[in-house]
């Protein structure tokens, strides 16, 4: 027996992110021609199709009649089963994952179909046909969730409903073959049927799965756009991406073009001009947090990518412990590396006039006093700070906070920030309030991060914090600075400054709890001299973090 699973095409609302459940949405134009191409590849394969059912909502009618007019199936014979209806999402329907989360705070909807019924429903429906279509082949058009919950009734003991690789896309197929004892599942090719796979230039992985394609213009067509927790945060259900969307997704791959080593590292790559797409295409956009790239063929797998781009791009040298290490970063910036036990980064000083090094060390121990979630940072000799990654390589991911936004922000980045994630509204506030006391001069979207574990996402502690504490103002700066905190506070996001998005906080809720604001001058000024601070900056930094204090206290 053989069963094609078939998610209905492309609509309006699945473009634009918004759960359609129960809600009864056509197919667009794009839709329409997904479905269209389907029905061509089971012409091709000479697929006899015995029974064509479908759930009675319009997008999945539509696309069983349109595959009944290619394949010469009457279409008065169509099987409407309401047991493959999509799930219900509840209050969840029509709007966007962003409303969503901002509505609900990301614990679900009221209303929904919970996801045992939802299997159940899916197991008593696809049982019937099985039982009753044998030797038949049959053709089920419906929904990505209820698909996916007939692979978990069937399957158990393989699949489960959150996993990537029960993930469909819109005009996507599925073939399940039945022996009368086990199941055995294939994904047709997916150039068998859409045209534009078969023009792939590249190919964008995980691990070794394809999720999508690269063309010559470096446009990305998803083929799996939510195949684990992490792919769906950096598509945001989008089933393209742009040349530009490409390209600020690499930018965070690669080496920074401001790094004063640049041209070494271009010579290295055997360029001669900094270029996102040239770099990438060398390095493979390969990066530690995660296990996203760029494969150059179908079948490429990522072992032997990363072999080959290491043994002919990175440099390899000893590191502080004796381990070998390999890094594109240049060995006197920033290179991966081991210290204590624990993976992270060296950071080699920005030059000899700044205290870059010192300010890391102190914003770690500062945050540990104060109760704020940190990544531990450690000097390793006079001009080195090491950075400790707090997740495990094995199975953790790193996504940065810029890929969560879908669309422009407002001005205000502490509400784009709580917008966009209001779980994690008290760790944003600590962070904008650690960043006010130790004058953070460097905090954006792409040192602000998620981790994602298995099926849960938390808030990842803070790093990169070295561009704060005065660490490149002159004598002269520090002092007006410490005599005016208010005025002197640093800018964060598009406008606004640290103090006025303390003043916003303070408006919604007690910033003391948030904070242990108990920590005493003494214990301030042990940190300060345990980084390593010394003469008008350990003054400076000193008068500053016990003002900014005191500030907050008095709010």
């Amino acid at each position: 027996m053989k069963i094609y699973l078939l998610r209905h095409g492309e609509t309006d609302w699945s473009k634009e992110g918004r759960l359609q459940g129960h809600t009864d949405i056509p197919m667009n134009e794009k839709g329409i021609e997904q479905i269209k191409d389907a029905g061509d590849f089971l012409i091709r394969t000479g697929e006899i199709i015995d029974i064509i059912i479908t759930s009675p909502l319009i997008r999945a009618k539509r696309s069983a009649e349109i595959i009944a007019d290619k394949i010469g199936y009457d279409k008065k014979d169509i099987i409407v089963e309401q047991g493959f209806i999509e799930r219900c999402f509840g209050l969840g329907e029509d709007l966007t994952k962003e409303e969503r989360n901002a509505k609900f705070s990301g614990k679900g909807y009221p209303n929904v179909e919970s996801v045992e019924d939802l299997c159940e429903r899916a197991g008593i429906a696809i049982t019937k046909y099985i039982n009753e279509y044998f030797d038949k082949t049959i053709l089920i058009t419906a929904h990505g969730s209820i698909l996916k919950a007939i692979l978990v009734s069937l399957m158990k003991e393989k699949y489960s409903y959150n996993e990537g690789n029960t993930a469909f896309g819109t005009g996507e197929f599925c073939l399940l073959e039945y022996d009368g004892k086990n199941f055995k599942i294939s994904y047709p090719r997916k150039d068998s049927y859409d045209p534009s796979y078969s023009k792939a230039y590249r190919y964008l992985k995980w691990d070794d799965a394809v999720i999508g394609t690269i063309d010559h213009e470096n446009k990305v067509s998803f083929i799996h756009p939510n195949y684990n927790e992490v792919v769906s945060l950096y598509t945001n259900n989008h089933i393209t991406w742009t040349r530009e969307q490409f390209i600020e997704f690499l930018s965070e791959r690669i080496v920074d073009k401001n790094r004063r080593d640049i041209e070494k590292i271009l010579f290295r790559l055997g360029l001669s001009r900094y270029d996102v797409l040239s770099i990438a295409e060398i390095t493979r956009g390969i990066h530690p947090k995660d296990l996203l790239w760029i494969a150059h063929d179908e079948n490429e797998k990522l072992e032997n990518a990363m072999t080959l781009v290491f043994k002919s791009v990175f440099h390899q040298h000893i590191d502080l412990v004796g381990d070998s290490i390999d890094t594109p970063e240049g060995y006197n910036i920033k290179r991966y590396g081991v210290y204590n036990g624990q993976y992270g980064i060296y950071k080699r000083r920005i030059n000899p006039l700044v205290t870059d090094v010192e300010s890391e060390v102190a914003v770690f121990l500062l945050a540990r006093e104060l109760g704020v979630p940190c990544c531990e940072a450690y000097r390793t000799d006079k001009d080195t700070v090491f950075s400790a990654f707090m997740y495990d390589f094995s199975k953790d991911y790193i996504v940065h906070f810029r890929h969560l936004f879908d669309g422009p922000r407002s001005e205000n980045e502490y509400l784009n920030l709580t917008n966009v994630r209001p779980q994690y509204k008290d760790d944003i506030s600590r962070m904008i309030l650690l960043d006010f006391f130790t004058r953070q001069d460097d905090r954006h979207l792409s040192n602000m991060a998620v981790k994602i574990s298995g099926k849960t996402e938390t808030f990842y502690p803070l790093y990169d914090n070295g561009r704060s504490l005065f660490y490149e103002d002159t004598e002269e700066t520090v002092l007006k600075a410490v005599q005016d905190p208010i005025k002197y506070s640093t800018s964060f996001g598009f406008s606004g400054t640290y103090y006025d998005y303390v003043q916003e906080i303070s408006k919604q809720r007690d910033i003391k709890s948030l904070l242990n604001l108990g920590i005493s001058e003494n214990a301030v000024a042990s940190i300060l001299k345990e980084a390593g601070f010394q003469k008008y900056r350990f003054d400076g930094a000193l008068n500053w973090i016990m003002k900014t204090i005191q500030i907050i206290k008095s709010i």
